[in-house]
C-alpha cells in the first residue's frame, strides 16, 4: 500500500494496537512531531489524528526526532518530547513558530 491507502491501514492498526494495550503506561514514538515551537511548526495531518488517538487511549509520552533541538510540551496530560539533537542548531529565534497552549520556553 501507498499513499493515503497506507496512512489510513496505518491509523487503524494504531487504534487497535493502543485499544488492546494492557500496558501501565503507554509510550508511543515517531520520526515527525507534533507539536513544535521551531522550524516546522506543529504537524497538521499529525496534530489532528494523533492527540484524539493517544488522550483516549492514556497514551502518556510521544517521542519523536526531526526538529534539531530539545522540546517538551505538555498537552491535555500527553507528553510530547522531541529530541532532534543530532544536526544543526536552529533555536536562534528566526522562524516565529507559535508553541501550543500553555507551554514554556526555557533557554
Amino acid at each position: 500500500q501507498t499513499g493515503a491507502a497506507a496512512a489510513h491501514a496505518h491509523v487503524e492498526w494504531l487504534k487497535r494496537t493502543l485499544s488492546e494495550s494492557t500496558a501501565t503506561w503507554i509510550i508511543a514514538t515517531g520520526h515527525h512531531h507534533v507539536w513544535s515551537s521551531m522550524h516546522y511548526g506543529p504537524f497538521p495531518i499529525l496534530l489532528k489524528t494523533l492527540p484524539p488517538l493517544f488522550e483516549a487511549a492514556g497514551v502518556v509520552a510521544y517521542f519523536n526526532g526531526h526538529e534539531h533541538n530539545l522540546q517538551h510540551h505538555l498537552v491535555n496530560g500527553v507528553s510530547y518530547f522531541c529530541n532532534g539533537n543530532g544536526g544543526m542548531n536552529v533555536c536562534n529565534g528566526a522562524y516565529g513558530n507559535v508553541p501550543p497552549p500553555g507551554a514554556q520556553q526555557h533557554r
